[in-house]
């Protein structure tokens, strides 16, 4: 709420990801995180012994501020992504 994104555009953002996590694996290893980096396709990092594990896919990406953005990490398919 209160944050200026129309519900229209929040749907297709919503369309879109769930595409993209559908696509092949060797098709979403395209845009996997490097090493160190919280950016891109992947697992959660483990950074503590303590840490609850969550195996689930992720795509992190920053959006802003704009100069942080990665765009090798943003998918290029499904069309519209970026």
């Amino acid at each position: 709420m209160n944050h200026g994104i129309s519900e229209a555009l929040l749907d297709k953002i919503h369309e879109l990801t769930k595409q993209f996590f559908v696509l092949p694996t060797k098709e979403k290893q395209k845009y996997a995180r490097e090493i160190s980096s919280f950016q891109g396709f992947g697992n959660d990092m483990i950074l503590s012994d303590d840490q609850v594990l969550d195996w689930v896919d992720r795509l992190y990406l920053i959006t802003y501020p704009e100069d942080q953005r990665q765009l090798k990490f943003w998918p290029e398919n499904p069309s519209g992504f970026r």
